[in-house]
């Protein structure tokens, strides 16, 4: 029953986009963090530059020309459009206006199943932003959600395949198979939508616009410039890999017992009293609904999915047995705070950092800014994969990876292992060194720098003849011997990225190196100077050695 006596709906609907709207801003404007967006970005970038959907990799150097196919072409034009008229804030702005699109078409759905009900309508979208939050970013998959949600509001009110709606609705559909997989998941939902209708006789379609309509979802299988290829997907879903997300929620340890799966297993008990309801009144779209739980167990990424599919059931049957009264302004606020802080919470869980811009904590960001500063170029590595998937994307087109997020679309599971977390020096030597890799890139974001593994792997470098060109306290750049004389760089000889072991710089002052290590303090001091205190620390680190004399000192303080 409806919660509003309707005197003032303007208002009232007024206030709930605005709460909405606030709700978004609060969880999706975060700094750009390390995800596979950065890979998406550099396809776009390169689709717009050469006008053409490459049927083979460009972007590795150990399977350059292998084949390769984008099944998310159409998002990663639209992200590349985004970036290269507004820059990072256009892609946090256009992450801010899918969210809050999808909180207005999952409450114009919800407010249409419960009969018109707005504290339900507005309980339900919270609650399901809240499952699909650790899906926010600015993925293809994210945008995917929207797309699924005004499919599904447009499938539930269709009633003549002739009108401008289905027309909308087959674009959609045409415009979600060139944007991400989850089309066939979106197809199916029309599909069993409509045959639960016909089943219950609501439908007011007749059998030859039924006819019409399954055509027009054929249709949507070929309406792609891409080859049908479903082998590397179905891997995914069925066959035995090492990526995380992936992951069964039973395998996920102390994670499975996070505030977002707590949530989640209240919210599948509640599916699948939904399904056990819906039998008979929508059997086709319960069936579906079960499939995905079931799913969403066995691969957790998954859960977020059955989120958005599930009111469909629940809202309806949650609003038949709610009392018709009206609700107080109060109780609102209330749900829509406890909302609030819950989303707050699983941001924080999830270690984003408000604000517009790239986060540098996660990515190689001053790195990044370096290189393409310097017109660096060439084949990179990262001892953090996901560093020179960043890079792809922000030195575009400079830098050529040995590995990325294309698995196993492009790299096999076998291969890309190895490359992932390389802890050991042998690892190092026989899958690393033995690459033709032009620079290295050290540091990842869950470790800070003065970790023993990483100055050993520095070590190993620094031994083996590379040099170091930049470094400040996360990250650090690093070229092979075989491009020093193609690189008008100076490295930096006697600091290294951790200032660890000052023996060495003292042995360097003592054979009368100081000229040498102050220039280096100033290079340091250039990269760094506008980025917090990194090169004070290196400063104020060698100002207390007893090696250093007065007017050593001085021209420390100076720099300082």
């Amino acid at each position: 029953m409806p919660s509003s006596d309707g005197k003032r709906p303007f208002l009232q609907y007024l206030l709930l986009g605005t709460a909405f709207l606030l709700f978004c801003v609060v969880l999706t404007i975060y700094l750009i963090p390390n995800c596979d967006f950065w890979v998406h970005l550099a396809q776009g970038l390169d689709m717009l530059e050469h006008r053409r959907i490459p049927d083979a990799d460009m972007f590795s150097f150990t399977h350059a020309g292998q084949p390769w196919v984008n099944w998310e072409w159409a998002h990663n034009i639209l992200s590349a459009l985004l970036w290269m008229h507004l820059g990072p804030a256009g892609i946090i702005f256009f992450r801010l206006l899918t969210a809050f699109l999808l909180c207005l078409v999952l409450f114009a759905l919800f407010r249409r199943l419960s009969d018109g009900d707005l504290f339900l309508s507005f309980s339900s979208v919270l609650t399901v932003f809240l499952l699909v939050q650790q899906r926010v970013s600015d993925r293809p998959q994210f945008f995917a959600y929207l797309l699924i949600a005004a499919v599904v509001y447009l499938a539930t009110t269709l009633q003549d395949i002739r009108s401008g709606r289905a027309a909308v609705l087959w674009g959609i559909l045409v415009f979600l198979r060139n944007a991400h997989p989850s089309w066939v998941l979106a197809v199916l939902l029309v599909a069993v939508l409509v045959a639960d209708r016909w089943l219950s006789r609501e439908t007011h379609l007749t059998g030859k616009e039924t006819a019409l309509l399954l055509f027009g979802l054929v249709s949507v299988v070929f309406a792609t410039p891409q080859p049908l290829v479903a082998g590397h997907y179905l891997s995914l879903q069925f066959g035995p890999h090492p990526l995380h997300e992936w992951s069964s929620i039973f395998s996920l340890g102390p994670l499975r017992y996070s505030q977002y799966y707590i949530l989640f297993y209240l919210f599948s008990a509640l599916m699948l009293w939904a399904v056990w309801e819906s039998r008979r009144t929508r059997p086709f779209y319960a069936l579906v609904t079960l499939l995905l739980l079931v799913n969403a167990y066995l691969h957790a990424r998954f859960a977020a999915d059955v989120a958005l599919v599930g009111g469909v059931l629940a809202v309806p049957l949650i609003a038949e047995r709610m009392p018709g009264t009206p609700v107080r302004p109060l109780l609102y606020a209330l749900v829509f705070a406890v909302a609030m802080a819950l989303g707050v919470r699983s941001m924080q869980q999830l270690n984003y950092h408000w604000g517009v811009g790239i986060d540098p904590d996660k990515v190689p960001l001053h790195a990044g800014e370096f290189i393409r500063d310097h017109d660096l170029a060439g084949n990179f590595f990262g001892i953090y994969s996901g560093s020179t998937d960043f890079l792809m994307a922000y030195a575009y087109p400079r830098v050529k990876v040995a590995v990325d997020i294309r698995v196993p679309g492009l790299y096999p599971y076998e291969f890309a292992s190895r490359y992932w977390n390389v802890t050991n020096e042998k690892d190092l030597r026989d899958h690393v060194l033995s690459l033709p890799v032009d620079y290295i890139v050290l540091g990842r974001p869950d470790i800070l720098s003065y970790q023993t593994h990483e100055i050993h792997v520095e070590r190993i470098l620094l031994s083996e003849g590379w040099a170091l060109y930049h470094f400040d306290d996360r990250y650090a750049l690093y070229g092979s011997p075989r491009i020093r004389d193609t690189v008008a760089l100076m490295p930096f000889r006697i600091i290294s990225r951790w200032n660890s072991d000052v023996r060495e710089i003292g042995a360097a002052v003592a054979a009368g190196r100081f000229d040498e290590l102050a220039g280096e303090l100033e290079r340091l001091k250039k990269y760094t100077a506008e980025r917090g205190g990194f090169y004070r620390e290196v400063l104020m680190t060698l100002y207390r050695q007893p090696f250093l004399g007065n007017e050593q000192k001085e021209l420390l303080e100076e720099m300082f």
